[in-house]
């Protein structure tokens, strides 16, 4: 199994969701050139998203494998943060949070 940092799991869900550039990326992230095409490129270098030919800007879209790979960590993530979540929120919400 590949371990993904947080930062790689969301930039592939939201690869998985529709293609993007990387500037789009950057804005829904939140980040720099200086981390988002470094990470995109050990995205396809794990051969979990493509660059898709053609257009102006450079595209990715997400593998089979980058599929196998964001359903497994994604089930990782909720076991793990699950407790968390649930613990914190419902503590802390008042009721207001529906889980």
């Amino acid at each position: 199994m590949v371990d993904l940092t947080f930062l790689q799991l969301k930039t592939l869900w939201l690869i998985s969701k529709k293609q993007m550039h990387g500037y789009e990326l950057m804005d829904s992230l939140k980040t720099n050139q200086g981390t988002i095409y470094p990470l995109l490129q050990s995205l396809v270098k794990s051969r979990l998203i493509a660059p898709i030919k053609g257009g102006r800007k450079k595209e990715y879209k997400i593998t089979a494998k980058g599929r196998k790979i964001l359903k497994s960590s994604c089930i990782e993530f909720c076991e793990i943060y699950n407790d968390i979540f649930k613990e914190f929120v419902c503590k802390n919400c008042d009721g207001e949070v529906k889980l």
